[in-house]
């Protein structure tokens, strides 16, 4: 099976500021990652690793452009299934009048657990980003 995640949400902010904030890795902070731990080369072809304690996840950024859209795979073990997965993750930024449009896409999930747990991490940290740190 080959699950997708669409989730959108509007911020109080413009473009510029909202990328400026996935740059310096904040969507990762309110998915609860320990931030001493993360890794970001922010640039294409640059590394990603997140650190929750009792989960990792390895990525690379493949595509940024500024101000609209980052794009980077995430790489993890699953326990479930016992296997490496290779997902990749896709944010695009519009703006709009002053306040800024998140559509984030998240690409090969291979089981409905997983979608479901990834539904609820995104989810989540796009809605607490928006509460916590645009507000």
């Amino acid at each position: 099976m080959n699950f997708t995640i669409d989730i959108s949400k509007e911020y109080e902010c413009d473009a510029k500021t909202l990328f400026r904030a996935l740059s310096e890795g904040v969507l990762f902070k309110y998915t609860g990652a320990h931030m001493d731990k993360l890794q970001m080369d922010f640039r294409e072809g640059g590394e990603l690793r997140i650190d929750w304690g009792d989960s990792q996840v390895k990525g690379e950024f493949i595509a940024i452009a500024p101000d609209a859209k980052v794009a980077f795979t995430w790489n993890f073990f699953d326990e479930d299934l016992k296997q490496p997965v290779a997902t990749v993750v896709s944010i695009s930024i519009d703006d709009a009048q002053g306040k800024s449009k998140l559509n984030l896409v998240h690409e090969g999930i291979c089981s409905d657990k997983q979608r479901s747990d990834l539904q609820f991490g995104w989810t989540d940290a796009v809605e607490d980003m928006a509460q916590s740190h645009f507000a």
